[in-house]
Formats: C-alpha cells, sequence, structure tokens
C-alpha cells in the first residue's frame, strides 16, 4: 500500500504495548519481601518497528504482504509522523512476537476503535492519520450518500466517495444496500473489499473499494469511513 501511507492506514488498528513485570530482586535475608516493581517499557523506536515491518512482510503476514516500502522509506514516515497516538498504538501491535498475535492484536483493536465513537477530530487540511475528519452535523445529515439505499444510488468514485463515520457503519450500510430486484448479496463485506486501500476523498483519507455483482451488474463503490458529525 502506497509506501508508509499503508502503516498509517494499519494504524487505525493498533494496539499499545504492555510493560513487562521485573522479577523481585533477590538481595536481602530478612523475613519480609519486597513486591515485585513493574517497569515501563520503551515504546520500539523507528528502526525496529521498521525492521519488524520488513519481517512481516517477508513472512507474507496478512496484509503487510502487499506492503511496498523500504526500511528506509519507513523510517522516515514514521520519524515525520511525529508523537501520532494513532501510529503509537499500531507499533504496540506491530512488535508482536508472532505474524499470528500481530494479527490478532490489530483485529482486537480494530473492533475496540469501530464500538467507540470517536473522541477526536482532524482538519480536512490535516495529515490523514486515521483521526476522522470533523463535519458540521447539518451538513454531514445531507453529505454525499446519506440517502443511497440501493447500489444504483451510491454513485461514487476515489475521488468523490460516499462518506460514513466509523468502519462499523460502513460495513453496516453496505451490507443494506440492495440490487435493482431488492435482493441483498453481500453478507460479508470483506469478501468484495479489494485491497489495499488507497487515500482519496476531499480530505485524503483511506478510501475502501467494493466490487458488488449485482443481477443488473457489477458496482465499484467507494466509501470513506473517515467523517464524522461535529456535535
Amino acid at each position: 500500500m502506497r509506501a508508509l501511507a499503508f502503516v498509517i492506514m494499519l494504524a487505525s488498528c493498533g494496539g499499545s504495548p504492555k510493560p513487562a513485570p521485573v522479577p523481585p530482586s533477590g538481595g536481602g535475608t530478612g523475613s519480609g519481601s519486597s513486591a515485585p516493581v513493574a517497569t515501563v517499557v520503551a515504546p520500539p523506536t523507528s528502526a525496529q518497528v521498521c525492521k519488524r515491518i520488513t519481517e512481516l512482510q517477508t513472512q507474507n503476514c496478512g496484509e503487510f504482504a502487499n506492503l511496498k516500502v523500504s526500511e528506509t522509506e519507513c523510517i522516515a514516515e514514521i520519524d515525520k509522523a511525529g508523537e501520532n497516538p494513532v501510529l503509537a498504538a499500531f507499533t504496540g501491535c506491530v512488535v508482536q512476537a508472532s505474524c499470528e498475535e500481530v494479527k490478532n492484536c490489530l483485529a482486537a483493536q480494530a473492533d475496540k476503535a469501530a464500538a467507540e465513537p470517536p473522541t477526536t477530530m482532524r482538519a480536512c487540511s490535516a495529515r490523514s492519520d486515521g483521526t476522522p475528519v470533523g463535519m458540521p452535523a447539518d451538513q454531514f445529515a445531507i453529505r454525499h450518500g446519506a440517502n443511497a439505499r440501493r447500489f444504483s444510488d451510491a454513485t461514487s468514485t476515489m475521488a468523490v466517495p460516499i462518506e460514513m463515520c466509523t468502519i462499523n457503519s460502513e460495513s453496516e450500510w453496505i451490507i443494506s444496500l440492495a440490487c435493482e430486484d431488492g435482493s441483498h448479496p453481500l453478507r460479508n463485506p470483506e469478501a468484495a473489499r479489494v485491497k489495499p486501500a488507497k487515500q482519496g476523498g476531499r480530505c485524503g483519507s483511506y478510501v475502501d473499494e467494493y466490487v458488488v455483482k449485482c443481477p443488473e451488474k457489477t458496482y465499484d463503490i467507494f466509501v470513506d469511513a473517515y467523517v464524522c458529525p461535529i456535535k
């Protein structure tokens, strides 16, 4: 997925590293005992994260298999992102010991993030980092695609996608769409989603593309799940 933009996209599914407990000190001979002392583990460096990403690429681990980025490019992008809580969460997952642990961590954090309403918004002109763009509630109510009920109503492109708030809403919405004969062909949106996602829309967010086959035709539906109403 276009250099480290892929990493920023995956960051929305990130977790956070857990501090490791330190064993009790072996010193002292008295009857008293000291409780284990926990130490805070320093976050991984950009070099460590990017080395791990390269390993996951080599292992063809999930979405990482699609990532085409060198360690040098990766380090530069992470350093440029600076103090980004979304990216920090992602690195907590990527440094897990096995591919399966990385994928499970990302999936668990994605479920958690999808279940929680966004608490922060970014300006449309700001760098896309997995944070939704805030839109006044009255404008959100009439946003592009708000009233689509059939696939034929959901006209969209990468530049002008349907706008939704959260991945959960995106999935529920696209499942609800009907073909012209009233049938609902999608049960699992992931089966129709084109990977990897690409940047698009009015604010350069990550846009999902779905290819859906209906009796009348095949539809290409583009969805930006990073537009949320400001309450």
